[in-house]
């Protein structure tokens, strides 16, 4: 449990959140199309083709944290490849669950972390395990799942079409 007084509050800057549009206009092709696997075809649909390429990587920020792949700057070449025009709702993570049984990283550790601003100041104490020393927006709380997002009494019953959160890289490849 935390004593909460070290998370940020909202007259902070914004941490995570990307900087303004830089303009970056891609050579897109919706697509809708049907592609075989060796087990069976599926449709891809409302999916964006991009036609890869080179790009800079990282950061030279001196705190940047390089054990994350944040720096240094480097190139990197990405094939072509198709991406969903939107995110993943909740309600399609929750088809994908209930039609394999996939239990994601959240919910086999039993916790995830919360950004700070997502959790009522009145249930700060009872719901927060921990921060992240470096990053204390970021806090451990038991039972926060993608069915949870905020923890315990929280559920994503109103959130259907919200994107899913707390999926892990590994999540994410099983969903793909």
């Amino acid at each position: 449990m935390t004593d909460c007084k070290h998370i940020p509050n909202a007259s902070l800057k914004r941490c995570c959140a990307p900087a303004a549009d830089r303009g970056v206009s891609p050579n897109v092709l919706v697509v809708e199309k049907v592609v075989q696997s060796a087990n069976s075809a599926r449709i891809i649909r409302d999916m964006v083709s991009l036609s890869g390429g080179t790009f800079l990587m990282g950061t030279d920020y001196a705190e940047a944290f390089t054990q994350d792949g944040e720096g240094p700057v480097r190139p990197v070449t990405l094939s072509p490849f198709f991406i969903d025009r939107f995110p993943v709702t909740n309600e399609r993570f929750l088809e994908f669950t209930a039609a394999t049984a996939y239990r994601t990283e959240a919910e086999q550790f039993g916790w995830s972390f919360v950004f700070w601003s997502l959790i009522p100041k009145k249930r700060c104490r009872e719901v927060v395990e921990d921060t992240v020393r470096a990053a204390p927006w970021w806090c451990k709380v038991p039972g926060a799942t993608f069915r949870t997002p905020e923890g315990p009494h929280s559920d994503i019953h109103q959130r259907g079409n919200h994107p899913v959160v707390h999926v892990s890289w590994n999540d994410a490849n099983a969903f793909c």
